[in-house]
């Protein structure tokens, strides 16, 4: 359900408007998970990644197939464990922002990006 829900908004006519939702998408939910860690203490993470891949996971049967579950599923765990990370050192990140690793979050960008990519061509070519 979740899924056709998604797929009305994201996808698109043009390939670069199903890009681009795709991709914030994506992006916006990283930055709610790891503003929910901080905000939570590192809880609400665990919880999420509980759901998104535990419960809610998209079943093997589509890693079998596609690419960008794994790149996705990737970024989500690096997101949560960013929120849990700064959850759990929230005085720490609090004094001094700069200690979080650009790196980690350039990497949960990129691996969005290239996600979003893979999912549009699949999109594309399935769809025609």
């Amino acid at each position: 359900m979740l899924d056709d829900l998604t797929g009305r908004l994201l996808v698109r006519r043009s390939a670069l408007q199903t890009l681009t939702g795709i991709c914030c998408w994506n992006v916006f939910l990283s930055f709610a998970i790891i503003a929910s860690g901080f905000i939570t203490f590192g809880v609400f993470s665990v919880v999420w990644v509980f759901l998104n891949l535990g419960v809610f996971s998209p079943g093997v049967n589509a890693f079998r197939r596609y690419l960008h579950p794994w790149l996705e599923t990737t970024a989500v765990i690096l997101s949560a464990s960013l929120g849990m990370w700064g959850g759990a050192r929230f005085n720490l990140v609090l004094y001094d922002p700069g200690i979080i690793q650009p790196s980690v979050i350039i990497l949960v960008l990129g691996l969005h990006g290239i996600a979003a990519m893979l999912e549009t061509l699949e999109i594309r070519l399935t769809r025609g």
